[in-house]
């Protein structure tokens, strides 16, 4: 950074957490962006200047530095501070020549920025002070659409390999689909519903896939009679006062009516008070 007697003057560990440049291009973009709805597309303040001035805290020392974007200084020794501006494309850019080398303003005005206050990125910012703008990493950026994109892909997968009685459990589990759909028209909701929430596919997945603890208490109930199954509609009652407390959909074996009410038990709260209740009975 460009020094004078009032700006600029710090320590090496503060320098440091400014990285070093490689020639990679560094973006930053200005925020206030706001949707045109005139032109129906999204826009950025036009010509949003960021302070030139600020105060930065060293957290080890609590010693305040005045900072500037300096570039150089007058022939009457003042700091020329040229104002930083994002233009109507809301970014700055700062980018190496062919060469690789950083224009030496540019270098200085990336400086500034990754110091002061105003940048939402700086992990050492004074987080009371106006966020002005925040770094972007493309990379980073891509990287995470490229995962979303695979973790969709992945929880489609899943759907799709599911056990027909399996794609019913899961879409009680998540609310998809209506009463009376066919299984493979279930199937396809959930495959459309996965593209969109594919964490919340993968958990439910997840919560269906563990059910062994719950479906063999169940099993055994039914062995010495503390429940019963209705399978003419999948209702389960207490054996002793006949009264009804589950019933899972229609047009599902046997088994997996046991893995629904499994599911019951696991994931609501009315459904693990009765699971105590009934893992009681079985001493």
């Amino acid at each position: 950074m460009f020094t004078t007697d009032q700006y600029n003057d710090l320590p090496k560990e503060v320098l440091d957490r400014i990285p070093k440049l490689t020639g990679q291009i560094v973006k930053f973009v200005v925020g206030g962006k706001y949707y045109d709805k005139a032109n129906k597309t999204y826009r950025f303040p036009y010509m949003t200047a960021i302070p030139k001035t600020d105060r930065i805290v060293d957290p080890k020392t609590n010693d305040v530095y005045p900072i500037a974007n300096i570039h150089n200084v007058s022939s009457a020794g003042e700091p020329i501070m040229p104002m930083v501006y994002f233009d109507h494309s809301g970014h700055i850019i700062i980018r190496p020549d062919e060469n690789g080398r950083y224009p030496a303003n540019d270098l200085l005005t990336y400086q500034y920025l990754m110091l002061c206050n105003y940048n939402g990125s700086n992990p050492y910012r004074d987080k009371s002070a106006k966020i002005y703008f925040e770094q972007v990493n493309d990379d980073a950026v891509a990287q995470t659409k490229v995962d979303a994109k695979s973790f969709s892909a992945d929880a489609v997968k899943a759907v799709a390999q599911l056990k027909d009685d399996d794609v019913l459990l899961l879409a009680a589990q998540l609310g998809v689909g209506e009463a009376g759909d066919m299984t493979q028209v279930t199937r396809l909701k959930l495959v459309e519903y996965a593209e969109k929430e594919a964490q919340k596919v993968m958990s439910a997945i997840e919560v269906i896939s563990n059910l062994g603890e719950y479906v063999s208490a169940i099993e055994k109930a039914l062995e010495v009679k503390s429940i019963q199954l209705d399978k003419r509609n999948n209702s389960y009652k207490w054996a002793e006062t006949k009264q009804e407390f589950y019933s899972a959909p229609k047009g599902l074996s046997a088994e997996a009516a046991n893995a629904s009410l499994a599911r019951w038990f696991k994931t609501t709260t009315e459904g693990a008070s009765l699971f105590a209740v009934l893992k009681n009975t079985l001493g």
